[in-house]
């Protein structure tokens, strides 16, 4: 018994560091990216940059629930709680960044549809 929960543990531990590698990564490119794309001026570079941060907390959050696997007393069930809530609320205002600039999107899209028949 001793030794599946060693092996559990050592499984654990490695998916933790592994998601978190990943969604290091993740940030180091999108951040590059996104800066990159906003000193060429290319459109939708914030809106680029949201969903790829949205790809990171979801590995941060992968990483988060593994180490929920592996912990041991009521005070780590609680911080590691914390942590899955926090990220759910990043996660939540990322998403409705996502769709507040989609909307801002369509509404100047329509604009110049309605100006383009206008000047018609």
């Amino acid at each position: 018994m001793e030794f599946a929960e060693n092996i559990l543990q050592l499984t654990a531990q490695w998916s933790i560091l592994l998601f978190e590698a990943i969604a290091a990564v993740i940030l180091i490119l999108a951040s590059v990216s996104a800066a990159i794309n906003y000193f060429t001026h290319k459109p939708h570079t914030v809106l680029t940059f949201a969903r790829k941060l949205n790809v990171v907390l979801s590995f941060k959050l992968a990483a988060e629930i593994m180490r929920l696997t592996v912990t041991r007393t009521f005070s780590e069930i609680a911080i590691v709680g914390c942590i899955i809530v926090i990220h759910g609320a990043i996660s939540f205002l990322i998403h409705w960044e996502i769709k507040r600039e989609e909307e801002s999107r369509a509404a100047d899209a329509n604009y110049h549809d309605l100006e383009d028949d206008i000047n018609l």
